[in-house]
């Protein structure tokens, strides 16, 4: 996954832990609040859980759980907020299907009448709202939670193999060329410059954070030849200079004066 995506599915991965773990306690309720409040209010998953619900794969009334669960988490958080605070997924469309908010207000006049007192809400959330049974809310959740990680890797995939073919990335030794965004970049008119022979070092192991002194060795400097301190500081910072000039990208190589290596933003997977 993508560090957004991962730092997502690890924070759903400890959150269905919790329910799974309380599911047989009265913390049950409150971590699936918890549950519901996370993915309906993360913008990384809006897309997600609406393509999940238009797929049909969310039954309506454990849709309506979710949807309850967040409005009222709300309501108990901002004391009734002025303006209606929808979960992500919501729209028109979802909406005229599945008359969500309709559900709710009618849910909440039961409520104030049931409390005789008028514009009083007074919701317990230790105390379902909604009739399903435990373990097949438990089922219904869990298997939300599997679709949600499902998209997420799917995602991850797609963007990876955009990128891919975004970058387009290779280096033809031979003719000293670079590949890159769709450019064919001539790193050197001479062969055996430091601009190529540091290109051809680099794409010998793209993944490897270089040493300047492994660089020279591969260029078979030895130890105790003479050879300026920044010549492989100064050949980074060239070829930097000669990507920019055909891409504006001037971070392909991440240069210092102790090593070099490519930006792992511009590798293919």
């Amino acid at each position: 996954m993508g560090k957004i995506n991962q730092k997502i599915g690890i924070i759903l991965e400890r959150k269905i832990n919790l329910l799974r773990d309380s599911r047989h306690t009265e913390l049950y309720h409150m971590a699936i609040i918890d549950y519901h409040e996370y993915i309906c209010s993360s913008k990384h998953l809006t897309r997600i859980l609406q393509e999940i619900i238009t797929e049909d794969k969310v039954p309506p009334a454990y849709l309506k759980e979710i949807f309850n669960d967040f409005i009222i988490f709300k309501y108990i958080k901002y004391d009734v907020p002025k303006n209606p605070i929808y979960p992500n997924f919501y729209t028109k469309k979802i909406e005229k299907k599945y008359k969500l908010m309709k559900s709710f207000t009618e849910l909440i006049k039961s409520e104030r009448d049931a409390s005789k007192v008028p514009n009083k809400i007074n919701f317990n959330p230790k105390i379902p709202i909604v009739n399903l049974e435990r373990d097949e809310e438990f089922f219904y959740t869990q298997r939300l939670h599997n679709d949600i990680i499902e998209k997420l890797d799917e995602y991850h995939e797609k963007q990876v193999k955009e990128k891919s073919e975004k970058y387009n990335l290779g280096f033809d030794n031979e003719k000293r060329l670079l590949c890159f965004m769709n450019e064919n970049i001539i790193i050197s008119k001479k062969e055996e410059s430091d601009t190529h022979k540091l290109m051809r070092t680099l794409f010998s192991d793209t993944s490897k954070v270089w040493a300047n002194d492994e660089i020279l060795d591969d260029w078979d400097y030895f130890c105790n030849e003479e050879v300026s301190k920044n010549k492989v500081y100064q050949a980074g910072k060239a070829v930097n200079r000669i990507i920019a000039q055909e891409t504006k990208i001037k971070d392909f190589i991440i240069v210092t004066t102790k090593n070099v290596f490519i930006n792992k933003e511009y590798l293919k997977p």
